[in-house]
């Protein structure tokens, strides 16, 4: 079961890629452009929330989330620094424990430098030109998987529109995730970001992974809910 935290975790990290950035969602003819623009201090904070069950086992768990961009280089990259936990299973805490990590990102959100930048899942690249609402964009990547090693991830996201939250407009982005491995995951749901300035409102992410540990058969369905407080 660590290893499918680990997983969610790394989920987690990779919804909450965006929340830190003033990114600018600016139309341009009849499409959009999707960038970001860091700010030195800006930091966000954030609930994860995720439900597991695996046969007759069940499981919550939530865990804070604090993202702060610690500079700006000259180029526009920011250095961010992502903290997670402690967390609490079950409506427990499970010590004071945090994980902490650095990584480097560009305006496109692509990932450049930082500790297992490759496995920490928070590389989520925006399009290189404009999207069309209803048009794609794919992203290939890596998540930590545990002891399973990263699992090598293909993430589809697509401009579903606009909507208003609390008077405000946003962005809805439909997502699809499979990934394969020893641990295998499909997964689909939905991100809304803030028009005005690009933020991470929410995430809703549906997954099923399958795989074997200590020679058993896995079939593991979760719910990931991301939400900033």
């Amino acid at each position: 079961m660590n290893k499918l935290v680990k997983i969610a975790a790394a989920t987690g990290l990779m919804l909450g890629a965006l929340a830190v950035t003033d990114a600018q969602i600016t139309k341009q003819g009849n499409a959009y452009l999707l960038r970001m623009k860091f700010a030195k201090g800006q930091t966000a904070k954030y609930q994860m929330d995720m439900t597991m069950n695996m046969g007759a086992q069940k499981m919550s768990m939530s865990m804070p989330m604090t993202q702060k961009v610690t500079n700006v280089r000259a180029n526009g990259a920011a250095e961010i620094n992502y903290t997670m936990g402690p967390m609490s299973m079950n409506g427990k805490p499970m010590g004071n424990q945090t994980q902490s990590t650095r990584i480097v990102m560009d305006p496109s959100g692509k990932v450049i430098e930082g500790q297992n930048m490759g496995q920490t899942g928070a590389s989520v690249s925006l399009p290189a030109k404009p999207v069309r609402v209803g048009e794609s964009w794919t992203v290939n990547t890596k998540m930590a998987a545990g002891t399973a090693g990263p699992m090598d991830v293909k993430a589809t996201y697509t401009l579903a529109g606009f909507q208003t939250i609390a008077g405000k407009q946003a962005a809805k982005i439909n997502v699809k995730m499979s990934a394969a491995g020893q641990m295998s995951m499909n997964g689909s749901g939905t991100m809304l970001l803030l028009s005005s300035d690009g933020s991470l409102h929410s995430a809703n992410i549906n997954m099923n992974m399958k795989g074997q540990q200590q020679g058993q058969q896995m079939n593991v369905t979760s719910t990931i809910a991301l939400k900033r407080v």
